[in-house]
């Protein structure tokens, strides 16, 4: 009995590695911030795709041009 508590814990455990492993990968896939001329006094300007980028109606609008 328990080395099929212990199984089940491991198992367990390697199924929880693997979904904070995905998360992470998701994560990674945005690009980093990168300061262009537009980024003045600490405050940035953040391009499409790149982490803590928001899109605006602008921002979709210009998507929708460029395809």
């Amino acid at each position: 009995m328990k080395k099929v508590i212990l199984v089940v814990t491991l198992l367990f455990g390697l199924v929880l590695t693997g979904v904070a492993q995905d998360k992470q990968t998701k994560k990674d896939k945005k690009m980093k911030h990168e300061c262009t001329e537009m980024c003045k006094d600490k405050k940035h300007v953040y391009k499409h795709g790149e982490r803590k980028h928001k899109c605006s109606k602008e921002c979709h609008a210009m998507m929708k041009e460029n395809q």
